[in-house]
């Protein structure tokens, strides 16, 4: 399951919150929460000896005009305090960096095709053929010397027999076609027309769970 942002941002200014104080406790400061500054509470305070007290306040989203007044307000009776420092902290979502090879999917399966198909799609079936390579989604990539290291997953398009043809021209056999996703673990370089190719498919694992969910 993907959590939906709308989800986050709703708590995100006490994720925000928390972080902080973790932050601050780990240099050391004494951390309290919703102390009374003026006619507001503010977010964080963090209290270190021989130090300045700092005040931090948590902008995670557009300002209100109560949120804008309470801003002002904390920061003006905080300057009026000389052993106090006010700070205001901006919260923002990571963003995702969507990380992209052109042609992935056909260089996988070319590979394939090429050198043969790996023992974890061979032992579905008594024959087990690769139609297509989609939606390939890569989560790591390592550059070392002249070798790209990339994991990732996607969805293989599966033909799988059981039974052997002659028992699929007696009708004793099965021919199934699913769309199944996988894990991989490859490496790629550049050939010499400078065009990527896998060089190492070093592991391509198929969900099984997916096609336990589907015999059931």
């Amino acid at each position: 399951m993907q959590i939906n942002t709308k989800f986050i941002f709703k708590h995100i200014h006490q994720i925000a919150i928390e972080q902080i104080s973790d932050e601050y406790i780990r240099q050391g400061y004494k951390i309290e929460k919703e102390i009374l500054f003026g006619k507001y509470k503010a977010d964080i305070v963090a209290k270190k000896e021989n130090e300045k007290t700092i005040v931090i306040e948590v902008k995670s989203s557009k300002f209100t005009p109560i949120r804008r007044e309470k801003f002002i307000d904390i920061a003006n009776y905080v300057k009026n305090q000389k052993d106090c420092i006010f700070r205001v902290v901006v919260a923002t979502l990571p963003i995702d960096k969507k990380i992209e090879i052109e042609d992935m999917a056909n260089l996988i399966f070319s590979y394939i095709s090429l050198h043969g198909i790996p023992s974890s799609l061979d032992e579905l079936s008594t024959h087990t053929q690769i139609l297509e390579i989609n939606d390939v989604s890569i989560s790591y990539i390592k550059l070392e010397k002249n070798i790209i290291f990339i994991e990732g997953n996607g969805i293989a398009a599966l033909e799988m027999q059981f039974g052997s043809d002659g028992d699929l021209t007696k009708g004793d056999g099965l021919l199934n076609h699913e769309n199944v996703p996988f894990f991989f673990n490859s490496e790629l370089e550049l050939d010499e027309k400078n065009a990527l190719q896998i060089i190492k498919l070093n592991s391509f694992k198929i969900d099984k769970s997916y096609l336990d969910y589907l015999e059931m």
